[in-house]
């Protein structure tokens, strides 16, 4: 009698849902959408103030770290790092627009005090 109640009761239960695991971090919703180069100054420039772990990590894992979160491939961080030495005008030339979208960002909030 009870065997034949269960598969109707099956019926009416809702599917479980997905949850996400508390531990470990969410999934990426964040996309670069600059140039290769301007990731890889960024990463170098994290490296090199010790920004990270105190400057302890290599290149690589900065990278690696960084692809996953902003769901972008590096091929060889270390050749375009090479080209944009080899840069005949200025190597870097997404680190100043950091500067000048932060500093603009300052400057609108302070018109709004």
């Amino acid at each position: 009698m009870y065997f034949s109640i269960i598969p109707n009761f099956k019926k009416h239960l809702s599917p479980k849902p997905t949850i996400q695991p508390s531990f470990g971090p969410p999934q990426p919703k964040l996309k670069w959408t600059a140039s290769k180069s301007d990731f890889i100054e960024l990463v170098y420039a994290l490296q090199a103030t010790t920004a990270i772990n105190y400057g302890e990590n290599e290149i690589k894992e900065i990278c690696t770290a960084l692809q996953s979160v902003f769901q972008v491939h590096i091929e060889d961080p270390y050749r375009i790092f090479i080209d944009l030495a080899n840069r005949k005008a200025a190597p870097l030339k997404f680190i100043p627009k950091l500067e000048e979208g932060f500093l603009r960002k300052v400057d609108e909030q302070n018109k709004l005090i």
